[in-house]
């Protein structure tokens, strides 16, 4: 009779082992449904930060491009008063001009690096060629030579804008895509809890 007693506390002691493991199970899930969300979050914080990069240098690539749309019209206005002339002039603001947007060049290279997006490279490549047309034209002996050079830096300055608001649009876009797949995700973690 003794060891039919124990036999069954053997038993039940099987049982609450049993429920023991889905309780695990549960704070597995759990544990696994919080990292993910910790990941998540992280991620967000990341793609955040390189968004706000990339409108800081998007202000920072129109502001180039007006002050170089300047520098041209007032080489324009040089070569009109001076006809053929020779002389730079606004050599020194077109040099300016060039180590800044080697620097922004630089700085979508970093982002391009951290972020794995090669149009963020592709933009930092255009920018370096606006760089190099203004330093030739800021070394640009005759008036028309530097006028054409600025005007090709321009083109650059402005294809680069072009690149990174598509870059700007796309990066919208994988947010809004993020989001509606969390809302789906959401909503099918309510309808388990429904249904349990």
């Amino acid at each position: 009779v003794v060891q039919q007693g124990q036999q069954g506390g053997g038993g039940g002691g099987g049982g609450a082992g049993g429920a023991s493991a889905e309780e695990l199970a549960d704070l597995f899930e759990l544990e696994l449904d919080q990292l993910q969300n910790q990941y998540e979050t992280v991620q967000r914080g990341e793609r955040q930060q390189a968004d706000a990069q990339v409108d800081a240098l998007m202000e920072r690539l129109k502001e180039l491009a007006r002050r170089q749309q300047q520098e041209l019209e007032r080489q324009r206005a040089r070569s009109d008063a001076q006809q053929g002339g020779s002389g730079g002039g606004g050599g020194r603001s077109q040099r300016e001009l060039a180590e800044e947007a080697e620097e922004t060049a630089r700085q979508l290279e970093e982002l391009s690096r951290r972020t794995g997006d090669q149009q963020l490279a592709e933009t930092a490549r255009r920018l370096r060629e606006a760089a190099e047309t203004m330093r030739r034209s800021a070394a640009s002996s005759g008036q028309n030579q530097g006028v054409a050079e600025a005007t090709s830096a321009l083109d650059d300055l402005e294809e680069a804008r072009r690149r990174l608001e598509r870059n700007q649009e796309d990066r919208m876009g994988e947010g809004i895509q993020d989001a509606l797949e969390r809302v789906d995700r959401l909503a099918r973690d309510q309808e388990q809890v429904r249904d349990q």
